[in-house]
This record gives structure tokens, C-alpha cells and sequence, in this order.
């Protein structure tokens, strides 16, 4: 169907329904696909109702940073949101979250139960063009068997410009070494066919 996500990202909308996540080419980012808030499922415009209030999450596919520390990720975005006598209305947001339900924790933006902020404060808003992000995640993510990244997207129902667009979406760790557990044993870390191990 028009604008279905690819195949392991999900959403997961908390209020409102007028707009929703997509997979689509009309916001302007590089190559022909991205992520993106739209209020037409079939025609997938790069816009939103402002009149109808939202809270929507997209979820990233589980992802293993077993063995990997360090945690980078990156993505290129564009959010204009509203922002309104010195108070953030419309915005996105970026946690984490070790279940496709459980409790989100903050990366960036307010937490996940924070629906207005002063100007100035963290989150995607007023960045109308293409910008690049990046972010060394918690240690807390290092060695997990499951993680997701979630973006939120968050509107009122007044007012407002463009809602937010994702691309490039990437997560880089370094190896974490072996825990040696006998002095007389060698305990190896498997990366990968392209990895070296690691004793």
C-alpha cells in the first residue's frame, strides 16, 4: 500500500489520527525514500493537520548491539514544528527503548510525557532544510540483545508549519573485548565475516 513502512519499523500512535508515519518521496530528503509525517495516506504530502492533536512513534526494527560499545547514531532530518510566544507546541523527539512496547528513554528532546517546552530547550524544531545528526548513545545501550530507536512526533491543535522527516538512518559500535574468564582459556567475540575476533 502507499507509504507502508519497510519491513520491521513500526508505529505506534498514542493520540489523534489524522497524521501518521510513512515511507514516502515527498519531503525532500536525499534519494527517493524516506521516513515521514504525512495527514494523506494515498497522496503522502509532507505536511500535517495542525487542527487535530497527535503523538505518534516510529519504532526502528530490533537492532544487536551485542558485543559493541560506543554507540553512534546518525540521520539526516528537517522538522519545523511551532513554536509560538517563546513555547515549542509541535515537535520531534529521540529515544530508545529495549522492547517494541516498554518505556522509552530519552536521547534527545523532552521526555516522552512532555507535550510543550521553552524555545531553546532540545528537540527537532525550526530546522525547515535538511540537517545532520549525530548522537554517542548511553552506555546503558553497549551489549544489549535487543534495542530500538524511536522517533516521536508531537503536535497541538493549533497552528504550525512542517512536521518531521528522517533519512539516512545509521548505528556504528566499536567491539567491546572478551571478558577473560580462565586464566589458562582464551574466550573469543564473534563480529561477523568481516570482523576480526577479539581475546
Amino acid at each position: 500500500s502507499p507509504g507502508a513502512l519497510s519491513s520491521g519499523w513500526t508505529s505506534r500512535t498514542t493520540i489523534g489520527a489524522a497524521n501518521t508515519w510513512v515511507i514516502g518521496e515527498n519531503a525532500g530528503m536525499n534519494g527517493s525514500k524516506s521516513a515521514y509525517i504525512t495527514n494523506n495516506g494515498t497522496t503522502l504530502p509532507f505536511s500535517y493537520t495542525i487542527t487535530s492533536t497527535m503523538n505518534t512513534l516510529l519504532y526502528s526494527p530490533v537492532i544487536s548491539p551485542t558485543g559493541l560499545g560506543n554507540l553512534t547514531h546518525t540521520f539526516n532530518f528537517k522538522c519545523s514544528g511551532e513554536v509560538f510566544s517563546n513555547t515549542v507546541y509541535d515537535f520531534g523527539a529521540l529515544y530508545y527503548a529495549t522492547t517494541p512496547t516498554g518505556a522509552l528513554t530519552t536521547l534527545f528532546g523532552p521526555g516522552e510525557s512532555t507535550n510543550t517546552f521553552a524555545n531553546g530547550g532540545s528537540g527537532f524544531y525550526n530546522f525547515p532544510t535538511l540537517t545532520g545528526f549525530s548522537i554517542t548513545l548511553p552506555e546503558a545501550c553497549n551489549n544489549l540483545p535487543a534495542l530500538y530507536l524511536v522517533w516521536r512526533w508531537r503536535n497541538d491543535n493549533s497552528d504550525g508549519t512542517s512536521p518531521l522527516a528522517i533519512d539516512d538512518v545509521v548505528l556504528t559500535g566499536n567491539p567491546l573485548p572478551a571478558i577473560e574468564t580462565d586464566l589458562n582459556a582464551n574466550t573469543s567475540l564473534y563480529l561477523g565475516p568481516f570482523a576480526d575476533n577479539v581475546y
